[in-house]
């Protein structure tokens, strides 16, 4: 029988015991952001059919810099006049054209300068009828909806319009968050640098001193990815067609 004045061991925590609990919860909240920026952000099958996508656009060898280009094919006409002409613009353009997308492209603007032009189409009434949605999240997140199969694209502005701005689409990849972070969402790009999976640090380093003060926009179009749905040159290599001299307009973006 348990007397009135007996002490139960077991019942309660001791003083030791508490300490030792709060040092826990303490180290807990400090390791588990790096816990969490070390996880991969996921692809998923629609994200893995929209990298696929992009992939065979070919944009290593097409859309090349210190050329003229079919705006839409990116195939290389004739020698530029100037050797830092570049299409970052008429790439972006071209892809989400094949996939029934609009953004500012020809011939309602002309190739020259057209990345500053689509920063500022994308920031109109007529964007958002487009389609498309503001991403003002960090950069994980915008990885993570390129990564869920969206079309998204990072667009800078020049704040001298006489030069040229640049424009990429956020590549859908497996990469860590910490990675992210530290360099900004990975890209598909053309440009001074063409090539895929190129992080933002690199591929717009061009238009920035400071890459922790740096910001571009991001935008989302509300339509996913849809593998040969509803658009016929999905998955295929652009047809190389005869070009009309209009096409053959020097870019200069970057």
């Amino acid at each position: 029988m348990i007397g009135r004045h007996t002490k139960v061991r077991g019942k309660g925590m001791s003083r030791s015991g508490r300490r030792a609990l709060c040092v826990l919860c303490i180290w807990a909240l400090i390791i588990m952001p790096e816990v969490s920026l070390s996880q991969t952000i996921p692809l998923s099958e629609r994200g893995r059919a929209l990298k696929k996508h992009y992939d065979q656009a070919n944009v290593e060898n097409l859309w090349l810099k210190g050329y003229q280009v079919d705006w839409e094919t990116g195939q290389s006409l004739k020698k530029a006049h100037h050797p830092k002409t570049t299409h970052c613009s008429a790439f972006v353009a071209a892809l989400l054209k094949r996939n029934g997308l609009y953004i500012l492209r020809p011939p309602e603007h002309m190739t020259k300068n057209l990345a500053n032009a689509q920063y500022d189409y994308l920031e109109t009434e007529k964007a958002k009828e487009d389609g498309w949605v503001k991403l003002n999240g960090m950069y994980q997140d915008i990885q993570r909806k390129a990564n869920e199969g969206y079309f998204v694209v990072a667009v800078v502005k020049n704040k001298n319009v006489e030069r040229s701005g640049h424009i990429a689409l956020v590549y859908p990849m497996e990469v860590r968050e910490q990675e992210v972070k530290e360099n900004g969402p990975y890209v598909i790009q053309a440009g001074h640098l063409n090539g895929k999976g190129i992080s933002l640090k690199k591929g717009f380093e061009k238009h920035y001193k400071d890459f922790s003060k740096f910001r571009a926009a991001f935008y989302y179009n509300s339509r996913k990815y849809e593998d040969q749905e509803h658009c016929p040159n999905n998955g295929v290599q652009p047809i190389l067609r005869p070009v009309t001299p209009s096409a053959g307009q020097e870019g200069l973006d970057d």
